[in-house]
């Protein structure tokens, strides 16, 4: 079942963008979403449990966000994330307990950063 596209965003076969806005889009979201842009979006900071609605997520774009956080858990649902880019933002700590649990990554961004 697909649930209804998140306003300010755009759906389209298992892809979502959404490039305006603040805040986290997660709670609303079509099942089946593989792949997800957010670049250009404000989010601050990512929370365990923000991804538990896309766990077939395998694309997530954060870049240039804003994002200065990312709390230890928040990958615990994505175990098929293959690619995730967090370049140019704000993040100054990304820690191993962070990633640990993102088994399927491949390609990891992260330049642009205060690393």
């Amino acid at each position: 079942r697909t649930g209804p596209c998140p306003s300010s965003c755009s759906c389209r076969h298992r892809t979502v963008r959404c490039s305006r806005g603040t805040g986290m889009v997660f709670a609303n979201m079509p099942s089946g979403v593989q792949h997800m842009y957010l670049s250009g979006r404000k989010i601050a900071s990512m929370k365990p449990g923000g991804l538990s609605t896309v766990p077939y997520l395998t694309s997530l774009s954060l870049a240039n966000t804003g994002l200065n956080e990312i709390q230890p858990g928040v990958f615990n649902e994505t175990k098929n994330l293959e690619r995730l880019d967090l370049s140019y933002n704000q993040l100054s700590l990304l820690d191993y307990d962070t990633l640990s649990s993102l088994s399927s990554l491949k390609v990891l961004k992260v330049n642009h950063n205060h690393l």
